[in-house]
């Protein structure tokens, strides 16, 4: 039989084993609660900078459409930077301003944003914030001239500028085109913030989107070989739809050929189908 006395010397020597897994199992359920707080703070950082970044883009397609209409009413030569002669690209950075065009207007805080990395286009940049007059479009949160539109979660800010071409003459060098109906129109989307400059947790926060077009405008009648008016008199698209001068003789009217061969109505002389 066993000695009574060892028996209470094991019991001793057992005593406080429960309390430190108790211990153990606390500190393991802590860690697995610090770890999941951890992972879902994380995706929600993720999802929330990616709702963000989406609605910088929104936002930034939003300023391309304002712009579109903008440009269909004012005068693109009044609207754009006179054109520069003829530059060697620097090849340092950052680009200096001796160079860089003349403002139309005064007043854009913005004006040829980027230009100092900007090297092939001698600090011309995005170009100067589009003014029709009335609005300069900088860091604007609601669309003018549209009725009833809900401010962006977010805003917008427009630019415009010339297209910079190689020069012909001199191999290497480059100059703004001179052509005053083609600009180049640059949309920047921000969210959720309407202006990131004011504080420093704005700047550390943004999200940007950038949205550049080449924009032609022309006046109708036009010819439907080339770029033209869309049909509802916008500055871009292709002059498909008798929106210009064109006939039924004219062999890239494609659309209306088609729709004659078929019967179509267009030149009166179908049905419509």
């Amino acid at each position: 039989m066993r000695d009574p006395r060892e028996t209470k010397r094991g019991r001793v020597g057992e005593s406080g084993f429960a309390l430190l897994l108790a211990i153990l199992s606390l500190m393991l359920l802590t860690f697995l609660g610090l770890t999941l707080a951890a992972t879902t703070s994380t995706e929600l950082q993720i999802a929330t900078n990616y709702r963000w970044s989406l609605q910088a883009f929104y936002n930034a397609e939003a300023g391309i459409e304002a712009g579109k209409r903008v440009l269909q009413n004012i005068n693109w030569r009044a609207a754009l930077p006179a054109a520069r002669g003829t530059w060697t690209p620097p090849t340092t950075q950052p680009v200096p301003t001796t160079n860089q065009p003349v403002p139309p207007f005064s007043g854009g805080t913005r004006n040829f944003e980027m230009g100092a990395c900007d090297q092939r286009g001698f600090g011309a940049g995005y170009g100067v914030v589009l003014n029709d007059g009335v609005t300069l479009y900088e860091n604007l949160s609601v669309v003018p001239r549209m009725g009833g539109a809900h401010a962006l979660n977010g805003s917008f800010t427009l630019w415009v500028r010339r297209e910079v071409v190689p020069d012909t003459a001199v191999p290497g060098q480059y100059m703004d085109s001179t052509d005053d109906e083609l600009l180049v129109l640059t949309s920047e989307g921000m969210a959720p913030y309407t202006n990131a400059a004011t504080l420093a947790f704005s700047q550390a926060n943004v999200a940007r989107r950038m949205i550049e077009v080449v924009v032609r405008r022309q006046d109708r009648p036009g010819d439907c070989t080339g770029r033209g008016g869309q049909l509802s008199g916008g500055p871009e698209g292709n002059n498909l739809m008798l929106a210009g001068g064109c006939d039924g003789s004219t062999p890239d009217n494609m659309l209306q050929n088609l729709l004659t061969s078929r019967g179509g109505f267009l030149t009166g002389t179908g049905t419509a189908r």
